[in-house]
Order: C-alpha cells, then structure tokens, then sequence
C-alpha cells in the first residue's frame, strides 16, 4: 500500500487523542450536559409584536432617516413609485370628480408618503389629464402630503420635491396612528405601503385554556459575542440594558448600531390581549386557523380616514400581505428591510371590519394574484368611479402595461433589435409617467442600438421625473454622455448619482473612469476603494480590480514620464 493510500486511514482516537494533547478525560453525555447553562443575555422580556423593542428600533429609524432609505435602495421602492400607480391613481380621481362634480377646493391626503415620488408623479399625471381635457381640477387641487417623519418631510422642502406644484401641495409632519391634520371634507386619501407599518397582532386560541386568547410576543436577545474577525457590537450587554431600559429616543437611537446582533424568542402569551378589541371575535371567527391576523392599526387609520371623507370621496390603499384566508399561514409574521420591518395586511380581516363600518372595500377582478393589493374603500356606490379602479387597477390592466415591455424584453435577448425599439416605444405610449421604463429604454438605446444621443434624451427625461432617489438613472444619464465623449457632463452625472448615494458600487466605478480621465489618480483610487467596500455582491468587483490597476499603470507611466523629462532636461542643461 502506498504512501497516499496510507493517508486516507484515520487515527486511532486514543492516537489522535495524544498527538493534540487532550488529557482531560472522557465524560459520557448526559453528564456533560447536565453542566450546560444558556446563559442569560436577555435585553428586553416577552412584549407584544407592536411594542417589541424591533418594532420600535424600525419606527425610530424611519423617523431619523427619513427618505435616505430608498435613495440608498435600503428599503425597495419601485413597486409603487415607479409612475405607473400615480397616473392610475390621477385616472381614478378625474372620474370621480366627472360623476360627482365637486364645488371649491377639491382636497386630497396623503398618508406616510416616504419618498415623496407617488405624489410628485401624480400631480404630473393629473395636471396633464387635466390640461388634455380641458377640466379646471388641477387648478382647484389642495395635496396635504405627510409623513411621521420629520426629517423626510425636510428631506422633500430640502429637495424642493413639489416646486413644480408649489400652489397645489403643502408638506407636514402628521403621524397615521393618530387624529387626522386636516378637518375635511377630504375628496380622497392615498395609502401607498404605509398600513403594514402600523401596529398589528397576531393572536390564537389557547390550545391549553378553553376560551382564552394569545397573542404573538417577542423577547430580545443580544447574540452571543461573535469569532473572530467577525464585527462585534459596539455596547456591552450591560450598556445595551441600560439604553432599554431607559426606552426613550435618545437611549434607543444609541441602540439603532447594534440592532443587528439582537435575536428574537417568540411565544403566544396571554398578556394584554384584553387591550386588543375585537381579538376574541376574530379568533371565533376562525376557529381552524392556527393562528389570525390583526391589522388594528391599519383599520384604526382607515376609520379616522373615513370620517374626514367627503360623500363622493374615496380612500385609495395599495400594499401587501395575504389577499386570501388560504395565504395567511404562509405569511412571515415580520418582514425586514434593511433597518426597518413590516406585517403584511391581513386583507380578508381588514374588509370585514370595514363592512362593519358601514364602508365598501372592492379589489379588481384578479388582485389576488398580484404581489401588491389595490383596495378602493367608499362610503357610498359610485359606479363610474369604480368602473375607472377596476378598469385601471385589474390584473387585466397591470398584464397589459407589462405585455409590452416584457416583449420588448424578449426580443432583445433574441436579438431582435427592431422589435424590441417598436415593442419598447408601445410600451412608453402607455406608460409616459414611468421613470424606470424609460431608464430600461435608456440602457436599451445606449448598449443595444447604440444611439447614444437618443439614450441621453431618454435618461434625461426620466431623471426629470425621478431626481432624487435613483443613481441608476444619473448613471444612464452619465454612460450615455460618457459615449458620446462628453467627459465633463458624464462626470456631472455620475456627481449627481453620488449625491444620492455616496456607497453606490456602480457610480464609483463610473467615477472611476472620469477621474482617470482627468488624471485625478487619488480621486479614482478612492471611487474604487468605496466602490470594493460596498459591492458586497460582487457585481463590479472584477471591474473596480481591473480599473484599479490601470490606474496605478497610470501613475506609473506619469511618474516615468516626469522622470523622463527631468533626465531630457538635465542632460541639456548639462
């Protein structure tokens, strides 16, 4: 037998145990485990879902970073910002006021508003219906935009979000768990991913106590210290029990570093379900289900809504969670996003309470099979208003609006440019007010065609309607520029993504490029190391290494060059 085979035959223990020197000698299991303690690295005991020191970690995060979430791409925002809900939504209000003609200032509100751009592209798309129908609703309209949050609210005067609607939208601080900011009447109230953020419950009937109701709690954790090279949390678990303790804003913003290093232990308890109203009916309501969902913050918000609404007013949500009582087990009861969390809507709950309430909740034929749920919420019928939600908000709608841009899609991996341009063109002829079409259509003119010059216009037209919170489109905007050899623009644009997002892998990457243009060799080092922290995926790192060394072949070349000019200068002088 051979030396290699020799290697594959493991030691004897007692060999093994001699050769790494273990001397201690053998306990059988049960004895070693009856010396084991969990050690207690508890920071705040068993508390309901909504009151959990996560809940309130994410709800004070939102109110001190304000928007800066979605521009840095945090918190995904595109589903309901890209343009294509603001303009259903302009479509929606136009009917309504068509049917019922409304006197004086038409109002509308916006609740948790967050980035600002669903009311910004439905103030363009409604200005617009307007002015191509010739109706003075526009002129009339009164938009009270809020968010809980003050910095998003200076965030968007900052910006200066709305100075194309300056006589149209005013901005304020309002919170949706509490009285609405304005007196009414409203003529509608948009809720756009704003619902799974309030307070919420998860309850069940005791499966040991006849009759008794639990709920969801949460006991936090501080995870155990980590290995080595591996970050570790920047308080003690005694600082971090202090800070909670203490549970007010200054003491819990000192918490937002760590809150990555807390673990959850969850248990259905039967403490302060009596604070819940109508807990125990859901529960008899449902009596198979293992465990009901209740949205008692987003049905409190939708009440005071109601009661500030106009007879032919109406209440616009779109968010997520289970649209059927079939889909509520498979939801997680939390979802994350980055610092912040949410509890999807329990629709069919929320829509029987409503009914209760004497208000109509309507879906569009086919919304159970989207991701994100549309409900118009009326206090009265009103035919052509709903005819305009079920046209405008159906799966029929949505599969219409994506039929195009999927084909245009299609043909371009086949390659079949031509009938990707038409399918693409068809596809912004139903969608004008969508900034993310056009930026897809940017990069289709700029590295498919190339029309570099039709790939400008287009980015430039897209980031006119989204400014603030996307890189990827000052970048399109910059690429195209940049191939177009207009070196200084192109750097201007990709300035402007890293305003937006200063830890963006791509912009630094593009950075990159215009700083080593320009020689700025120290500069584009920089855009690199930042552009190698933060592409955590991946995606440019073999790119950044690449334009890292031509730079340093750069700074090579430029050092012998000024070395050789010394030399041709000496030898002449000498």
């Amino acid at each position: 037998m051979d030396d290699a085979a020799d290697d594959r035959i493991p030691l004897p223990i007692a060999d093994w145990t001699a050769r790494v020197r273990w001397t201690d000698p053998p306990r059988p299991p049960s004895e070693a485990l009856a010396d084991v303690e969990v050690p207690d690295r508890v920071v705040e005991d068993f508390r309901p879902l909504a009151e959990s020191l996560e809940w309130r970690l994410a709800g004070l995060y939102w109110r001190r970073a304000g928007a800066l979430p979605f521009a840095e791409n945090e918190v995904p925002f595109l589903v309901n910002n890209s343009g294509r809900l603001s303009e259903a939504a302009a479509r929606l209000l136009l009917a309504n006021c068509l049917e019922a003609r409304p006197a004086g200032a038409i109002e509308v509100l916006e609740l948790g508003a967050g980035s600002g751009l669903y009311a910004l592209l439905f103030m363009n798309a409604f200005r617009a219906l307007c002015q191509e129908a010739g109706h003075d609703f526009y002129d009339r309209l009164r938009y009270l935009v809020t968010d809980v949050s003050p910095a998003t609210v200076a965030q968007w005067q900052e910006r200066r979000l709305f100075a194309d609607h300056a006589q149209h939208v005013t901005c304020q601080v309002a919170d949706a768990n509490a009285p609405l900011p304005v007196a009414g009447p409203l003529r509608a109230v948009f809720c756009n991913y704003l619902l799974d953020v309030l307070p919420a419950a998860i309850v069940r009937a005791s499966p040991d106590r006849p009759g008794v109701v639990e709920q969801l709690c949460v006991r936090t954790h501080l995870a155990r210290e980590p290995g080595p090279g591996r970050p570790r949390p920047a308080l003690s678990l005694e600082e971090v029990r202090v800070l909670v303790a203490a549970g007010d804003d200054a003491a819990l913003v000192r918490l937002l570093p760590v809150m990555g290093f807390f673990e959850y232990e969850v248990a259905y308890r039967s403490d302060g379900v009596e604070a819940l109203a109508g807990a125990a009916q859901a529960v008899a309501a449902q009596p198979a289900a293992a465990r009901v969902r209740l949205s008692v913050g987003a049905l409190g918000c939708l009440r005071r809504c109601a009661e500030r609404l106009a007879a032919d007013g109406f209440i616009l949500v779109n968010d997520y969670g289970p649209a059927t009582e079939e889909e509520i087990p498979a939801y997680a009861v939390l979802q994350k996003f980055g610092k912040t969390v949410a509890a999807g809507i329990s629709f069919p709950w929320l829509e029987t309470e409503l009914g209760r309430l004497g208000l109509h909740a309507h879906k569009a034929v086919g919304d159970d099979a989207r991701s994100l749920h549309t409900r118009l919420v009326l206090g009265r019928h009103l035919p052509l208003t709903d005819a305009a939600f079920h046209d405008r908000f159906g799966a029929e709608a949505h599969r219409q609006l994506e039929a195009a841009v999927e084909e245009a899609r299609e043909h371009t991996k086949a390659g079949r440019k031509d009938e990707a341009l038409a399918a693409y063109r068809g596809a912004l002829a139903r969608n004008r007010f969508d900034w993310a079409l056009l930026g897809e259509l940017s990069d289709f003119l700029n590295t498919q065609i190339p029309d570099a010059r039709a790939a400008r216009d287009t980015a430039r037209a897209a980031v006119e309607l989204n400014p603030h919170y996307s890189p990827w489109l000052w970048n399109l905007l910059g690429d195209a520029l940049f191939n177009l050899e207009q070196f200084p623009e192109a750097h201007e644009a990709y300035l402007q993504a890293r305003r937006i997002d200063p830890r963006d892998a791509l912009t630094n990457l593009n950075l990159a490029y215009t700083h080593l243009i320009f020689a700025a060799h120290g500069e584009a080092l920089e855009a690199i190391r930042v552009g190698l922290l933060h592409d955590v995926r991946g995606l440019y790192r073999e790119r950044l290494l690449d334009k890292q060394k031509e730079v340093l072949n750069a700074l090579s070349a430029s050092w012998q060059a000024e070395r050789d000019r010394l030399t041709r200068r000496n030898q002449r002088l000498g």
